[in-house]
C-alpha cells in the first residue's frame, strides 16, 4: 500500500493562452456584448433586464473557463492575466456595442469597427447617451451621475464574473503532460462517512489507501466526504484523487442546509488505487 502521497501540481505552463487565447477572446466577446446589449435595448423591463444580466455573466464565465481549456493554459498566473486581459475587452466592447445599438435604433449610422477603433469618439457619444438618459425604471429616466451609478455596478459584476472565471478555469484542473490533453472528471462521486475533519486529515497526511477502510455514506444530513477522481483514458497513467467535505447546519426554521467544499489538494494515484476506489464504489 502506498504510504506517501504525492500532491499533484499543475505545471505552470501558459500554453496557448498568451496568442490564442488572446486572439479569440475579442471575437468571442462581441458577438455577446452584442447579444446582451439589444437583449437590454428591446426588452425594457427591469425583471427580465436582471435575468438578461446574469446570463450574461454566466456565458462570460464560461467562455474564459473554455479559453484557458482550449488554450490548455496550466497556469493560475497565465489564466488570471488573461481574465485581466478579458475584463478590459469586454467593458471595452461592451461600451462600444451599447453606443453602436443605440444609435442604430435612432436610425444613425456609425460603423462598429470606427467606434472601436476611435475610443475617443466612442467615449463621447458615451457621454451624450448618459445626459438623454436612456433607461427608463419604474416611469423615470436614469441618466447623468445616476446612469453612471448604475452602470458601474453593472461593470463590477460584469468583471467579478470574468475573474471568476479566471480562477476557476484551472481550479482542480489536471493535465496529462504526456498526451498533452486535459485528464476527464471520472464522475466517481464516492460518498464516504467520517467521525470529523481530524480523521480525514490524518488519512490525507498518512496513506490515501486508508480512505477505503471507511463505511460507505448511507445517512441523511450527517457530515462526510465525497472522494473525486481525474483520470486521463488516452494513457491511463495521469490519475488524481481529492476530497470535498460535505458538512450540514439547520437554518432558523430547522431545516437542514448543505455545503460542500474542498478539503484537499489534488494527489496522484496509480492505476492499482484508482481500481480500489472504483470497486469501493461498486459496493453495495
Amino acid at each position: 500500500m502506498s504510504t506517501v502521497n504525492i500532491e499533484y501540481k499543475l505545471s505552470e505552463n501558459p500554453g496557448k493562452i498568451y496568442w490564442l487565447g488572446f486572439a479569440l477572446t475579442p471575437f468571442i466577446v462581441l458577438l455577446t456584448c452584442l447579444a446582451y446589449v439589444y437583449s437590454n435595448l428591446y426588452v425594457n423591463f427591469v425583471g427580465l433586464n436582471v435575468l438578461f444580466l446574469i446570463i450574461f455573466c454566466v456565458f462570460l464565465f464560461y467562455i474564459n473557463k473554455l479559453i484557458v481549456r482550449i488554450s490548455s493554459c496550466r497556469s493560475k498566473k497565465a489564466s488570471m492575466i488573461h481574465a485581466s486581459y478579458m475584463a478590459v475587452v469586454t467593458v471595452y466592447l461592451l461600451f462600444a456595442t451599447y453606443v453602436y445599438s443605440m444609435f442604430r435604433i435612432d436610425n444613425v449610422n456609425y460603423s462598429l469597427i470606427d467606434l472601436i477603433i476611435k475610443p475617443v469618439m466612442m467615449f463621447e457619444r458615451v457621454g451624450f447617451i448618459a445626459q438623454m438618459g436612456p433607461y427608463n425604471v419604474f416611469g423615470g429616466k436614469i441618466s447623468g451621475i445616476y446612469f453612471w451609478l448604475y452602470t458601474f455596478v453593472e461593470l463590477v459584476i460584469i468583471i467579478g464574473s470574468v475573474y471568476f472565471g479566471g480562477k476557476k478555469g484551472v481550479h482542480e484542473a489536471v493535465y496529462c503532460e504526456q498526451c498533452k490533453r486535459w485528464a476527464e472528471d471520472v464522475k466517481l462521486d464516492l460518498k464516504l462517512d467520517v467521525m470529523n475533519e481530524k480523521e480525514v486529515t490524518n488519512i490525507l497526511n498518512s496513506d490515501l489507501d486508508k480512505l477505503l477502510d471507511l463505511n460507505k455514506f448511507n445517512s441523511k444530513n450527517s457530515n462526510h466526504i465525497v472522494v473525486n477522481i481525474h483520470k486521463c483514458s488516452k494513457c491511463n497513467e495521469t490519475c488524481t484523487l481529492d476530497v470535498d467535505m460535505v458538512s450540514y447546519t439547520k437554518d432558523k426554521k430547522g431545516n437542514f442546509q448543505e455545503a460542500k467544499n474542498d478539503f484537499s489538494p489534488l494527489y496522484l494515484i496509480n492505476q492499482d488505487q484508482y481500481q480500489k476506489f472504483v470497486s469501493k464504489k461498486a459496493q453495495g
